[in-house]
């Protein structure tokens, strides 16, 4: 009979250490996962001031015109200001280029198009980072006006 409790409580104990030990993998394995305590009710702290948020990158700048010239295998477009002035840019082989909302390469544009340059300055250099080329809109046609006239009543 001793030998009978015996054998009970050693198994017992082994299952249990087994639980336990079972519950502690279980922990390691999802440390993702933290324990939350129960909250309990503290007094209200004073806020703290936010952090100020990182600076933004500094916005592209635009440049709006007519293209002068296209050199593909320099990557450089020359666009001619309203007032004249010309600028020659970089193309970035990564610019987003555009003509009627579909994509284009830099040997599609061409002398006398209209475009909006968006470039960045590093170093000195401008490089354009997109290309957004006008489409020109046809001429309105004239609607026909056709006047009735009314007899006049005399």
């Amino acid at each position: 009979m001793k030998k009978i409790a015996l054998l009970v409580t050693v198994l017992a104990v082994l299952g249990f250490v087994t639980f336990v030990c079972a519950q502690e993998a279980t922990k390691q394995a999802e440390p993702s996962k933290p324990a939350t305590p129960a909250q309990t009710a503290t007094p209200a702290q004073p806020a703290t001031p936010a952090k100020p948020a990182t600076p933004a990158k500094k916005p592209a700048s635009k440049l709006i015109g007519e293209v002068v010239s296209v050199d593909t295998t320099a990557n450089t477009i020359t666009v001619k200001d309203k007032s004249g002035k010309s600028e020659t840019l970089n193309v970035d082989a990564k610019a987003k280029i555009k003509k009627a909302d579909k994509a284009i390469t830099l040997g599609d544009v061409a002398a006398n198009d209209k475009v909006t340059v968006y470039y960045k300055t590093v170093e000195g250099k401008k490089t354009a980072t997109a290309i957004y080329v006008s489409v020109e809109k046809a001429p309105a046609e004239k609607k026909a006006t056709t006047e009735t006239k009314t007899p006049s009543a005399k």
